[in-house]
């Protein structure tokens, strides 16, 4: 279903184009630091509370494999009526300006059924006549024009979307700025001539609302000056074109029709006054459930990729679609679900969930899964705790309290917190791959101290490479001579991976590798993205002279280098 940009908003905007007070400050395709109020440094990961200048805003957001936030655009603070927002993507620590978007922009299952592209529209002159096409790209701030000064007069609000390389428009339109009944219709873009027509014949006194698209034929709730709704089909691939009522659907003005789409075999699905039908082709059937009326449409109903996950009035959860349809039982705590393009996800009890409609598997775990990028995932447990999860290691990390985690790239985690701030969580190497076992041991009768890592030992030199490792004497266990010969022998000890170092007389900061190789921190920035505000603290000094066993590395000229050294 469109979600549409209203008028009002594009007139605005384009009245201050010029005198932008948040979007002028930012360069589209440019990265900047992303300043904090708040740190605090763990032993495998930061988390900063982000500063948005309390600005509303909305998000974090997983697009695809992009975390944006759209923070209100800065003229819109004291617009009444204003829903521009600037957007802006969340990657390595850093932001980048998208640009300024329409608001209903900032939705997920808009974004998939736009194929995955981030797709829309704007006026180009004050009469509001005339219309670009955008496919703004999330991962460099490009914007591409793919329509060019589309000719669509008399429109009060517009939204569009693309399928099969073809563009659809569903502008409401009213040339006299009245306060009634307000007819809507759906456009096709004809290449050809450069121009739109309406896809079939309608009625005048009608509004119709885009629903979904399937092989060129488009579903459409429309609504009548009457008040009253129904589906309809229009068919744009048969010669001569063609449009039918779904049967059974003519709907009162007091009720109404929601997640009305195709399947993936061409039959469509919806809520009539909240009972769950199916249209054939042939007749309409009731299925026998119903969807929550307690609950918003967003809190209670998701469709993604032709499949629908609903709660119903008795908060039990469903998943419908041509190849699944399930009854999974009451929700559970969370009361949290998230249906993906491969996966659903959900809360069951105080665990989650996740079925794979691939192999058709269900795997618990410890929390909700709000978000993965390859072999990890975040979400929220029952009692509110952020959880980060690397699925190839193992390792599982407590982030803080909130809602809403997404994954930006390998290293960073965003929330919402309890206190309506966005959090971000930078890893640690350890948090993402898991921690070899380390001892610090020596031999009965002997001082010097051992390292053991991985049933190997190394002879620790001095307490400046100890301490990288350990955080006191007192974690030293004594052996005998015996157990110790079970150990290989490593050589000598050298700093702990992570471990920041500085040559004497050298400004250049360096960090040890897990390769044992020293890495130049080559910016502050860096520094800062990777260990937090006091990256400049327990910095230990050293003379090329005190150890052997380190050489120089690849220098670190990003955040997401660590991963690699």
């Amino acid at each position: 279903m469109f979600k549409k940009l209203f008028i009002a908003f594009v007139a605005m905007s384009m009245a201050v184009q010029t005198v932008v007070p948040f979007a002028a400050q930012a360069q589209s395709g440019s990265w900047s630091q992303l300043q904090a109020t708040a740190a605090w440094v763990y032993d495998d990961y930061k988390v900063e509370r982000l500063d948005f200048s309390d600005a509303a805003f909305a998000g974090p957001l997983s697009l695809g494999e992009n975390v944006v936030i759209a923070k209100a655009a800065g003229y819109c603070l004291t617009v009444a009526g204003c829903e521009r927002y600037d957007l802006y993507s969340l990657k390595n620590g850093l932001a980048m300006f998208l640009g300024n978007v329409p608001h209903e922009t900032v939705d997920e299952e808009r974004f998939l059924d736009n194929g995955r592209d981030f797709v829309y529209i704007n006026s180009t002159n004050e009469e509001n006549n005339r219309w670009d096409v955008i496919d703004l790209d999330l991962e460099t701030g490009t914007e591409n024009v793919l329509l060019d000064e589309v000719f669509i007069d008399g429109v009060q609000d517009i939204d569009v979307v693309k399928d099969s390389g073809k563009y659809y428009f569903n502008p409401s339109l009213n040339w006299n700025n009245h306060s009634g009944f307000v007819n809507a219709v759906i456009y096709e873009y004809v290449q050809t001539s450069d121009s739109v027509k309406i896809v079939t014949n309608s009625y005048n006194q009608q509004n119709d609302d885009f629903q979904d698209i399937y092989n060129g034929k488009i579903l459409s709730k429309m609504t009548f000056d009457s008040g009253y709704k129904q589906l309809w089909v229009y068919d744009t691939a048969a010669d001569p074109r063609t449009m039918e009522a779904v049967p059974g659907t003519w709907t009162s003005k007091n009720e109404d029709i929601v997640g009305a789409h195709f399947r993936a075999d061409g039959t469509i699905e919806f809520f009539d006054m909240y009972q769950r039908y199916i249209f054939d082709g042939q007749s309409t059937v009731a299925q026998g459930d119903n969807l929550s009326w307690y609950r918003t449409r967003d809190e209670s109903l998701q469709v993604v990729n032709s499949r629908m996950a609903w709660l119903d009035s008795n908060d039990q959860l469903h998943l419908s679609g041509v190849d699944v349809d399930l009854d999974l039982g009451t929700i559970g705590y969370p009361s949290l679900f998230k249906l993906t393009e491969n996966s659903f996800f959900y809360a069951s009890g105080n665990q989650g969930k996740k079925y794979d409609f691939a192999t058709g598997l269900t795997t618990t775990y410890p929390f909700v899964v709000t978000d993965v990028l390859d072999n990890a995932m975040v979400g929220e447990d029952a009692s509110g705790n952020i959880w980060y999860k690397n699925t190839e290691s193992g390792r599982q990390i407590n982030l803080g309290f909130g809602s809403g985690a997404v994954i930006s790239d390998s290293m960073h985690v965003y929330w919402l917190g309890v206190d309506g701030e966005v959090y971000e969580a930078t890893l640690s190497l350890n948090a993402m791959t898991g921690t070899s076992e380390i001892a610090a041991v020596k031999i009965s009768g002997d001082s010097r101290v051992y390292l053991v890592l991985d049933d190997t030992a190394f002879w620790i030199t001095n307490e400046e490479v100890y301490f990288t490792w350990f955080n006191s004497w007192a974690d030293v266990t004594t052996v005998s001579a015996t157990a110790f010969s079970s150990y290989k022998q490593g050589g000598q000890a050298t700093f702990a991976p992570g471990t920041r170092l500085k040559l004497a007389g050298d400004p250049k900061v360096y960090m040890v590798g897990s390769d044992n190789k020293l890495h130049w921190i080559t910016t502050q920035l860096i520094a800062y993205n990777i260990y937090g505000q006091e990256w400049n603290k327990d910095i230990v000094e050293f003379n090329m002279a005190d150890t052997t066993s380190l050489f120089f590395g690849s220098s670190i000229v990003n955040e997401s280098d660590v991963l690699s050294i």
